[in-house]
């Protein structure tokens, strides 16, 4: 799991500085307020899935809000490498 967040984290930092165009990743890695509330969107999205909806409506909500959440990482420091490395991997102690 930590190669998929990590190739993950590598993909949407190289596309912040090449911003190709129509890219989603390049599109909401400035971290602009459009892209925060963005997260917010989609973790209501999921919220709502996991109250009302099928487990396939879930997971795909869930995808959707883990992408943008982490697109938004990658825009910031010390980014997703940290949730990784330090904040996640802290639980297992």
């Amino acid at each position: 799991m930590n190669d998929v967040l990590r190739h993950y984290g590598i993909l949407f930092k190289s596309a912040r500085p090449r911003r190709p165009p129509g890219s989603y990743t390049a599109s909401c890695s400035s971290g602009r307020a459009t892209h925060r509330a963005e997260v917010g969107e989609e973790a209501v999205e999921t919220a709502v899935a996991a109250l009302s909806e099928g487990d396939d409506r879930l997971i795909y909500e869930m995808r959707t809000w883990c992408i943008t959440a982490m697109v938004l990482l990658a825009a910031k420091e010390p980014g997703l490498g940290r949730i990784v490395e330090a904040e996640l991997a802290h639980r297992f102690k």
